[in-house]
Order: C-alpha cells, then sequence, then structure tokens
C-alpha cells in the first residue's frame, strides 16, 4: 500500500520549493548585479571618450591640426560599438 501524503513527500516537496525558490532569487540578484556592472562600465567607456574629444576639439589650434588629422584622431573614439557621438558646430 502506498500513500500519497507521506512524511518524505511533503519534505521532499517543501525542500524543493526552498530551493527552487532560493535558486531563482540567487539568479536575479546575480543578474541585477551584473547588469548594473556592466552598465557602470559602458558608462565609464562613454564618458572617457566623450573627454579626449572634446579635450581634442577644444585644443585643436593649439596643436595646429588640420581637419583631416582631428578626423584621424576622432575615428578611433567613433569606432566603438553601440554608442555614437555627434559634433554639432555652433
Amino acid at each position: 500500500m502506498s500513500r500519497k501524503n507521506t512524511i518524505f513527500s511533503k519534505l521532499f516537496i517543501s525542500y524543493s520549493l526552498i530551493i527552487v525558490t532560493s535558486l531563482l532569487l540567487f539568479i536575479g540578484v546575480f543578474f541585477y548585479l551584473f547588469h548594473l556592472n556592466l552598465y557602470k562600465k559602458y558608462e565609464d567607456t562613454f564618458q572617457h571618450h566623450y573627454e579626449q574629444s572634446e579635450g581634442l576639439l577644444k585644443n585643436h589650434e593649439k596643436l595646429a591640426l588640420d581637419n583631416d588629422q582631428i578626423a584621424e584622431s576622432l575615428s578611433y573614439s567613433f569606432n566603438q560599438p553601440d554608442y555614437h557621438i555627434y559634433i554639432v558646430d555652433e
């Protein structure tokens, strides 16, 4: 005779639910923290390229660079995937 509601089956189901819930919670927290870290690195990279481009454009007269040299210098910053920098003249 086999009974469905044995103590073993109740404990097995409750422990399984606890393990699955804990695993899902861990995965959710891990991906949230991973996303924050990845976004921070992306933002730091973007800010670094922005500051380099801004400095080069502000000092192009002091450095005596022509437009081709400026374009070549800026092309390294502009070749980054997934974001764009627009240069607008006043």
